[in-house]
């Protein structure tokens, strides 16, 4: 529910395989008014679902918006819209307008949960929300007045949930280890019993026995939920043995060469061209 060029998504989504691409400007301005900012996760769900939800089998994939910057009533329009719920909490202007936008993302779910369970499909349908980043638009100080537990400046303002949930689980299960967005293709993929290459994915299936448990950022420093490296040595005053150190800087390196690799000899689409 935002621009289709953004970031070039109207060509590295048509070019992951979808065969359908609705946003501003490709269509979804004439179901919706995408006049605001940000617009509205739950008029995107409204005016989609007809779309795809009386197929047999289907595979829908939504980047929300509603819950964006900016935090304030007069700049954000999911803001203004949900005020009333969040204007007597006990916290400052821009946390409460944080919690008010993402209000609007949290009606989009359920009424996503509730046209499923209408047709008949909730008990057969996985669905899988994460965020993208973390909420820049606010200062440390301004998370950690809504956090549940204190963030610091160095990794713990990047940690965010993966959910995975259907309507067929019966009791949440609650998994206590340290991931990236780039595990959750790989991870959901083996949840599905789909077989896959591993060497078409930079990262792992974070439920393996074998998962390295390791996150990376763009300067290649690590967090393993223990320590956290940069430059190869070990800059929080915690403890690992030398032999997991080197295991663990070996992988970083292993998977950004990787990575780098597939840029520079544009690796995906010639394998598509030889077959």
């Amino acid at each position: 529910n935002h621009s289709a060029k953004y970031y070039d998504r109207d060509k590295y989504l048509v070019g992951m395989g979808y065969d359908s691409y609705l946003a501003r400007g490709t269509g979804l301005e004439e179901r919706m008014d995408c006049s605001k900012w940000p617009n509205s996760d739950l008029e995107m769900i409204n005016v989609t679902t007809e779309d795809y939800i009386n197929d047999e089998k289907f595979l829908a994939y939504y980047m929300t918006v509603s819950g964006h910057l900016n935090y304030t009533k007069s700049g954000n329009a999911m803001v203004y819209r949900n005020w009333e719920q969040v204007e007597n909490l006990p916290y400052s202007h821009k946390a409460k307008s944080y919690i008010a936008a993402n209000i609007e993302l949290d009606k989009a779910v359920g009424k996503l949960i509730n046209n499923l369970e209408e047709t008949g499909k909730l008990e057969d349908t996985v669905i899988v929300i994460s965020g993208d980043h973390y909420p820049y638009g606010l200062t440390l100080d301004e998370i950690n007045e809504i956090s549940t537990y204190e963030r610091d400046d160095t990794f713990e303002k990047y940690r965010m949930p993966l959910l995975i949930w259907s309507g067929s689980m019966k009791e949440p299960i609650k998994v206590e280890k340290i991931g990236s967005s780039l595990d959750i293709l790989p991870t959901v993929l083996n949840l599905f019993g789909i077989e896959y290459n591993p060497n078409n994915y930079i990262t792992q299936d974070a439920l393996s026995k074998n998962y390295n448990g390791v996150v990376f950022f763009s300067d290649y420093s690590w967090y393993d939920g223990n320590v956290y490296v940069s430059d190869g040595v070990v800059t929080n005053n915690k403890t690992i043995t030398q032999e997991q150190l080197e295991i663990k800087n070996d992988y970083v390196s292993y998977v950004a060469k990787k990575n780098d690799l597939a840029l520079q000899y544009n690796y995906f689409k010639n394998k598509e061209e030889k077959k």
